[in-house]
Parts: C-alpha cells; structure tokens; sequence
C-alpha cells in the first residue's frame, strides 16, 4: 500500500508538474506575444512618426510656394493698380484735351461767323456807298482789310 501511495503521489506531482509546465509556457508565450506586439506597436509609430516628419515637410514646402505665388500675385496686381491709375489718367487727360479741342472749334467756328458777318457787313457797307474810313470806324476794321476784302470779287 505504501507503494500505492507513494505511486499515487508521484502520479500526482506528475501533473502538478505538468499543469505548472503548461502554466508557465502559456505565460511565457503570452509574455512573448506581448512582447512582440509591443515591438510591432512600436515599429508602427515609428513608421509614423516618417510619414508625419515627410507629410510635414511636403506641407512646408508647399505652404512657402504658395506664399511665393501669393507675393508674386500681390505685386502683380500692384503693378495692375498703378497702370489701371496711370491709364485713367491718361483717358482723363485725353478727354480734357478733346473738350478744349472742340471749345477751340466752337471758337473758330465763331470767329469765322463773325468773319464772315463781318465781311459781309462791308461789302453791304460798300454797296450803300459808304467811304472806307466811314467803314472801317463802324465794323472796327483797318482800312487795309476793307480794301483787301473789296479788291476780291465775292
């Protein structure tokens, strides 16, 4: 009986052993597969982290070309601004320049009324007879212009 029992113990340390074994490399496995997740984990971030760093780069570089382009434009439309001022200036000046061109129309176009009133005033004079310097007082002209006038026929 002894030996029963004793043979009994040993079946029974056998499979402590065994349940303790199979404890212990389930906890290591574990512990292994922890491990590794946590060296995929952090290989993930890692990684990352990479495409962080070259995202933020690319944005850089884009954020300063955009800027670049952002002054190119401002100074363009500077330069616009000014040559759009200095074209409606030059219109104004244009349209100032052709209102005087037809004031001095409009004044030669009276003068040469009032020439020709004039002229016709004293070849009228001449036909009633009347002298030269009578004429020349009455229509405010040298007696030269009125004998100029009359040498030509009308």
């Amino acid at each position: 009986m002894v030996s029963l029992i004793v043979i009994g113990m040993l079946l029974a340390l056998a499979c402590i052993y065994l349940l303790l074994r199979r404890l212990i490399l389930s906890r290591m496995q574990s512990q292994a597969l922890i491990k590794e997740f946590r060296q995929e984990v952090e290989k993930l971030i890692a990684d990352f982290n990479q495409i962080t760093d070259r995202n933020v780069a690319i944005f850089e570089e884009r954020a300063r070309a955009l800027q670049a382009l952002i002054n190119q434009a401002d100074q363009r439309l500077r330069l616009l601004q000014r040559t759009e001022k200095s074209e409606q200036r030059r219109e104004e000046r244009y349209r100032e320049l052709g209102a005087q061109q037809k004031q001095l129309r409009a004044l030669d176009t009276e003068r040469h009324h009032r020439r020709q009133d004039k002229q016709a005033q004293i070849r009228e004079l001449a036909r009633q007879g009347y002298s030269h310097s009578e004429i020349s007082l009455r229509v405010g002209v040298s007696i030269a212009e009125i004998e100029a006038l009359l040498s030509f026929p009308e």
